[in-house]
């Protein structure tokens, strides 16, 4: 594609030199009519992004203060369904006489437009299609709830990924409208260009373009469906100015024009999306959306009645450790129809706002009370997501795919189905099918939005009742019993573990927190804020000690299963090296059970003084974790530490390689610059004041600088100083001991280092025993010295 006079190669120049410090452009991968977008590596992040990179000759001038604070809001939107914005700002552009050449940065998404699909497809089915509108309604209204109207909704913004939809350029036409002045307005028109596509350009933006609210998006999302329906764009003309006039003058169209097959409610439905006057649209654009699914029933997940107004049902996210947790005792022996015996439970659909991500939650509930049945082995939750991810992206919704994991993870069947919430109310949905696709069994619930385990619990029983062959009475199922009763808090537990699976452990503590505050007796959330306590002030920070004590106190609600798991947590707690028995006891009678997993392999880590586990006794606990969840996180946290310890390069970089984009910035900046010192450039200011970030990293590289084969008395001197100068005041002393017994130890004067190192370590002191941890990690103290070590402490403790 050749460039057009505005972007020539010395403006591609221009922006390179201006990004060079923190993105690489590597190739062109798209051009339109307002930007040309290039394919770049984030150096400091170490990820592909796009960048987007506006036209110069829209008048917006450097550094446009409008501009940026209206691509600043759009940044600030943070929905599953809404590509993010990473950054932004302008450069000049010398073929612009007033204007600059903004620009932004998104991630990279592999897949392909809505637009590519539709070239490529013509029309699609009627279940992708309203799919694709729920999710981007789902985007839309989060947006909208936040004041946001994106102005520019059509097939070439939004994009397909994984089977999902992602609506991109959020904020982006609003930009270009409040950052270029009046003069600069007229000179678009000019030139040819209006923000906007007139194929989906309500009537009242085409006239006006000003003060345009939310309904103008509703009818953008339903000419898109038109579009998707049909094959073709609801209104066509020969001209721009042609299209607009049908709009805003002919007829609305009805997609049963092209598509007789399609329902008559369907058509109905689009008719009032389009319509001229925004007040006969829809109240809002999630209530179009779902008021277009309840029209096609064939192609709904529910089935149910139309719904006017969806319940905001903000923050329910993946259920990382719910599974682990909530996972009832097996039984054995009741009578079920034959296929139901192992179940896979696959992510169900959802619709309302806020609700997208609630169907991988059901997957956890609903295994833990099927689990519980006799006679019914449930799939272990995180082997089915892991397997669900392969196959859902070629069909999300469907049955096939479904069956597909079911197959896969060795179920004879599998339980699918939807969530729906509207106007204060939830309807869950569910189908039984045998992995040959036969149904056993079909159920459907209604309740209050505040009442959603007691309806997981009436939703097991109802699916039981279809295959239970017992004379024995059917089983009553309470997964709500065993956790909370407040969905505010249930809402906030899961946020937070959202948090905790990226490493962002302040912003866990702060959800876990409120998840308590809101129910005292929630088990669940307490362990978990004790567990976010302790990665950033280690096993005897208060914090930790008050919401572990709390958990305890309630662990009684807990079934029998998850007791034991809580014993062992409670013994590793306590520092009590019996930890590690009772885990293993706990991970050989579950070997699916991920959390089991990576607690024992917690224990063994923080047990080093005690039982000098070798770093491959370690890590095989945190690889297992890893096999069967390979999105949490914190479990690539202490592998990465003992690969820094022990100078192993290629352990490093596996493990680095797998924090990804899942990772906070904090924490995968702190991992890079751990390798930075131990194999790049060495300790620097910078990089020893990044090292002090939670978890922290300093002892790992102190026993790497020990382990060094070039280490002399000099270099762990100086190093020792460098991580000195970094340290906060309120460590200062401990780092300066600490850099007295690194530099001895580093001479080979053991016994002086072996001194220094006790008075650290003694009182309980974390910082200290960290350090002696380090020098036993690098061979610098004496075997002996464990048992002499771990008898002190429990004296001074």
């Amino acid at each position: 594609m050749s460039d057009s006079p505005d972007h020539t190669s010395s403006g591609v120049d221009s922006l390179r030199a201006a990004l060079r410090d923190r993105y690489a452009l590597e190739q062109e991968i798209g051009a339109g009519g307002m930007a040309r977008v290039y394919l770049a590596r984030d150096l400091r992040h170490r990820r592909q992004v796009a960048i987007k990179v506006l036209r110069p000759d829209l008048g917006i001038p450097l550094g446009g203060e409008r501009f940026l604070r209206e691509i600043e809001v759009a940044a600030g939107l943070q929905h599953p369904h809404i590509v993010p914005v990473y950054d932004s700002g302008a450069v000049p552009d010398g073929s612009a006489l007033d204007g600059s050449a903004p620009w932004f940065v998104m991630p990279f998404i592999e897949g392909e437009s809505l637009r590519d699909r539709l070239r490529r497809d013509g029309r699609l089915e009627v279940a992708d299609a309203l799919r694709i509108t729920r999710e981007v309604a789902g985007a839309l209204g989060y947006a909208h709830s936040h004041g946001v109207v994106h102005r520019d909704i059509k097939p070439e913004n939004i994009l397909l990924s994984g089977g999902v939809a992602l609506v991109a350029d959020f904020g982006i036409a609003r930009a270009i409208e409040s950052g270029a002045g009046a003069g600069s307005r007229g000179r678009l028109t000019q030139i040819g260009f209006r923000v906007g596509t007139p194929e989906y350009m309500s009537p009242e933006q085409a006239l006006s373009g000003d003060d345009v609210d939310a309904r103008t998006d509703q009818y953008a999302l339903a000419a898109v469906l038109f579009e998707m329906l049909s094959g073709e764009p609801a209104f066509t003309g020969p001209t721009p100015q042609a299209i607009m006039t049908a709009s805003i003058t002919g007829p609305r169209p009805d997609p049963r024009r092209d598509r007789p097959e399609l329902p008559v409610e369907l058509g109905r439905v689009v008719a009032r999306g389009l319509a001229r006057d925004p007040a006969e649209r829809y109240p809002d654009v999630v209530a179009f959306a779902d008021a277009a699914q309840a029209s096609a029933p064939s192609a709904s997940m529910g089935g149910g009645p139309r719904r006017a107004a969806w319940l905001i049902f903000a923050g329910l996210t993946l259920v990382v450790g719910l599974a682990a947790f909530l996972l009832g005792r097996r039984a054995s022996g009741s009578a079920v129809a034959r296929g139901a015996e192992t179940m896979a439970v696959v992510p169900f659909t959802s619709a309302g706002q806020g609700l997208e991500l609630m169907g991988e939650g059901m997957v956890d509930l609903l295994s833990t009370n099927l689990n519980a049945v006799g006679g019914i082995r449930t799939v272990d939750p995180r082997t089915v997501l892991a397997r669900w991810r392969a196959h859902a992206g070629k069909d999300p919704a469907g049955l096939d795919a479904a069956l597909a994991v079911a197959r896969d993870v060795g179920a004879g069947s599998v339980l699918m189905g939807s969530v729906v919430a509207a106007g204060g109310a939830v309807r869950i949905s569910a189908e039984l099918h045998s992995v040959r696709g036969d149904e056993l069994a079909r159920a459907r619930v209604d309740g209050p939005a505040d009442s959603v385990l007691p309806l997981v619990d009436r939703l097991s029983v109802a699916v039981l009742r279809d295959i239970w062959r017992s004379r024995e009475p059917v089983p009553s199922l309470q997964v709500s019993s065993i956790t909370s009763s407040s969905l505010d808090a249930i809402r906030a537990f899961l946020r937070g573990e959202q948090f905790y699976r990226r490493g962002d452990w302040d912003s866990a503590i702060v959800a876990y927190g409120r998840a308590t505050e809101l129910d005292s007796t929630f088990a669940l959330a307490s362990f978990r804020l004790a567990t976010a306590y302790g990665w950033l002030g280690g096993l005897g920070a208060p914090g930790y000690r008050a919401a572990s004590e709390a958990g305890f106190r309630h662990a009684s609600r807990l079934p029998p299963r998850d007791r034991q798991l809580m014993n062992g947590f409670q013994l590793f707690s306590a520092g009590n090296p019996a930890a590690i028995d009772s885990l293993r006891r706990y991970t050989a009678d579950h070997p699916e059970d991920a959390q089991g997993w990576y607690l024992l392999g917690e224990a063994l880590f923080h047990s080093w003084p005690v039982t000098a586990p070798t770093p491959d006794s370690v890590n095989a606990a945190f690889n297992r974790v890893l096999r069967l969840d390979s999105t949490l996180t914190p479990a690539l946290v202490h592998p990465i530490e003992l690969a820094l310890a022990n100078r192993d390069h290629p352990a490093f970089e596996r493990y680095v390689g797998l924090l990804g984009t899942r990772a906070s910035a904090d924490l995968a900046e702190l991992a890079r610059a751990g390798g930075e010192v131990v194999w790049g450039q060495g300790i620097t200011d910078s990089l020893a004041r990044i090292l002090y970030r939670p978890p922290r990293l300093l002892w790992s590289v102190l026993a790497a600088a020990i382990r060094s084969p070039t280490a002399t008395s000099d270099s762990v001197m100086t190093f020792a100083a460098t991580l000195e100068r970094a340290a906060p005041a309120s460590i200062g002393r401990q780092l300066s001991g600490t850099g007295r017994t690194s530099t001895v130890a580093g001479m080979g004067r053991l016994r002086e280092a072996r001194l220094l190192a006790d008075s650290l370590g003694s009182g309980g002191s974390g910082f200290g025993k960290q350090l002696v941890a380090s020098l036993l990690m690098s061979g610098v103290l004496p075997p002996t010295y464990e048992r002499e070590a771990v008898d002190r402490w429990e004296r001074t403790s």
